[in-house]
């Protein structure tokens, strides 16, 4: 499963200009503007599936992955974690692990800053 990252567009609970900034989300992600200025998949369905055709090969393969996708989960050392996948995925695909041991490997670290973070060492 993929995880999305990126812009998040909110309008607080106590924001002034409420309408003001629920028409400027609008007008971010209409198609023909947020087409324009993503540099990787645009939020909008229409405007990412043309992209993605345009730009990308393999596009129907990405447009799938990242209707799986999920959040990145809120947790202070995810940079940390992320290094720990990056490094796994990097063993397999350059072949210098395979793929059970780059696993087991990431496994035991995430487990390992999860305990160190919550105190459970």
């Amino acid at each position: 499963i993929g995880t999305f990252g990126g812009w998040n567009m909110v309008i607080y609970k106590n924001a002034p200009n409420k309408d003001a900034a629920w028409k400027f989300i609008e007008y971010w992600t209409s198609k023909e503007v947020n087409e324009k200025v993503s540099s990787l998949t645009p939020a909008n369905i229409e405007a990412a599936k043309s992209f993605l055709t345009n730009k990308r090969k393999f596009s129907d393969v990405i447009f799938q992955q990242l209707t799986q996708a999920l959040y990145r989960p809120i947790f202070p050392k995810y940079p940390d974690l992320a290094e720990i996948q990056r490094n796994a995925t990097t063993a397999i695909l350059t072949g210098t692990s395979d793929v059970d041991s780059a696993l087991k490997t990431a496994t035991e670290e995430i487990n390992a800053l999860l305990a160190d973070y919550y105190g459970t060492n």
